[in-house]
């Protein structure tokens, strides 16, 4: 008998998509930033289903889970009501016509590299400490689909097809999601130059006309990042 899928649905009632059961086994852990509300959401494979920042979203197959009690709900605020509206301007396509999200591994920081030269991408790996796991997604739509449903912690991309699609989505990120993220852009252009950076819409860029020490230089721009102090809260987690 073949599994049914699992429907996930982030708590704001205003997005949900569809896995194959064998995407994320049980007790398996992934993130996804939901285009509705702009929150970067939590699911983990339960025996009954997907539970999404601990609420459950039942498995097709396994019928209706028992739901807490629903204590009046205060009016929302101006603010919070604005979060949950959906963004107008998202130039992205809709969740139905992307691929599933590749399959990672548990309890993993996701890290994109879409890029032409594996050179950079092996760099990226080598770079990162150890509880990362880097994706290089094959086609701009995967590479899509990985950024909304991984909701990823560091980007490396060029200007391929994969990079410019990832980078409109990122553009398009509410505040808070898009600073959680560091997006590297691949670029013919000094390192120093920071206009470079605000042009292309990156927290830093690298001349990938240098062909030496990679995964230093992607260390240092990352280190420089996290240095950055944080808009909302006054200090970066």
């Amino acid at each position: 008998m073949t599994a049914q899928p699992m429907v996930i649905a982030c708590p704001c009632g205003g997005h949900s998509f569809t896995l194959a059961a064998d995407t994320l086994p049980v007790g398996g852990r992934a993130a996804f930033t939901c285009p509705a509300c702009g929150l970067r959401r939590t699911c983990v494979r339960t025996e009954r289903g997907v539970v999404v920042d601990d609420r459950p979203t039942p498995d097709l197959a396994a019928g209706p889970l028992p739901q807490p009690p629903v204590s009046p709900a205060s009016p929302p605020t101006p603010e919070q009501a604005s979060m949950a509206r959906p963004a107008e301007a998202l130039p992205l396509p809709v969740a139905d016509e992307l691929p599933l999200p590749s399959p990672v591994p548990p309890a993993v920081r996701i890290a994109l590299a879409l890029v032409g030269d594996s050179d950079w991408a092996a760099a990226l790996e080598r770079a990162l400490p150890p509880g990362w796991h880097v994706l290089c997604p094959g086609t701009a739509n995967q590479a899509l689909a990985d950024f909304l449903a991984l909701a990823p912690g560091v980007v490396l991309l060029d200007a391929g097809e994969a990079g410019r699609a990832v980078r409109a989505a990122a553009d398009a990120l509410p505040g808070r999601s898009r600073e959680a993220l560091a997006l590297l852009a691949l670029v013919p252009s000094p390192e120093a130059e920071a206009m470079a950076a605000f042009a292309h819409s990156a927290d830093a860029v690298l001349d990938n006309r240098d062909v030496g020490t990679k995964a230093e230089r992607l260390q240092a721009a990352l280190a420089r990042i996290a240095a950055l102090p944080s808009l909302f809260t006054g200090a970066r987690a």
